[in-house]
């Protein structure tokens, strides 16, 4: 059975570091024609992690060759390298099936002397067999370290209850913010952000907030910070 078009979800096996992100072009348009300007991010969850796949399937051309891809790692927003130097070229001829939605299963090609991905690797492994590698000595590094024994006190006590306190950092609280034609301010919990789940403990917020997509007025700041007291 051949079909001219498959719709294909782009998954990708990449223990990245922090404030990273994985993006995905080819050269088909749907791709951005390997326009990096154009690239598809990829999203990732504590849960899914070390997994990323793309928000939703791409309709791509089905026909054998049609279709290149390739991997891209992005910091701070903006790119930072290719998979394997750029000389990594992948092809969904493997995946062509007589299914109209395929979902890739890719691991990162990463280069063996990239000191930062083999440190998050090692994390990765405290975080599933913690006790293995405690009497290991291959932890050599400090983020590991670090790592191993922040689980470690995590794993000793991790219950709370409602006589504890929690420090949450976002650097945007999620919390929309509103004014009326009065010049009144008013606030509520943003209902669809999983940080704003309400627990039964002291919770302090840090972090910033916005209007309109843009900065509280100095002069607004006070009136800001008082319906901000009161959630």
């Amino acid at each position: 059975m051949n079909h001219s078009m498959i719709e294909v979800v782009f998954k990708v096996e990449a223990p990245i570091g922090c404030g990273e992100e994985i993006r995905v072009i080819g050269n088909v348009p749907a791709l951005g024609c390997n326009d990096r300007s154009r690239s598809i991010p990829l999203v990732c969850s504590p849960a899914t992690y070390p997994w990323w796949t793309t928000k939703e399937g791409i309709f791509l051309p089905g026909e054998a060759g049609a279709v290149q891809y390739r991997y891209c790692i992005y910091s701070g927003g903006k790119f930072k390298c290719y998979e394997g130097e750029g000389n990594i070229q992948r092809n969904l001829d493997e995946f062509k099936n007589d299914k109209l939605l395929v979902e890739t299963e890719d691991k990162l090609h990463c280069l063996s002397n990239d000191s930062r991905l083999s440190d998050v690797s090692t994390s990765l492994n405290v975080k599933t067999s913690l006790n293995k590698v405690f009497a290991s000595s291959e932890v050599r590094s400090f983020r590991a370290r670090q790592f191993a024994s922040w689980s470690h006190r995590v794993h000793m006590d991790h219950q709370l209850v409602s006589q504890d306190g929690v420090i949450i950092v976002s650097y945007f609280l999620p919390v929309i913010l509103s004014k009326s034609k009065e010049g009144k301010w008013s606030a509520a919990w943003d209902g669809e952000n999983l940080l704003s789940l309400q627990m039964d403990m002291r919770l302090i917020w840090i972090g910033s907030i916005r209007f309109a997509n843009a900065s509280i007025p100095v002069e607004e700041e006070e009136a800001v910070s008082a319906v901000l007291a009161e959630l």
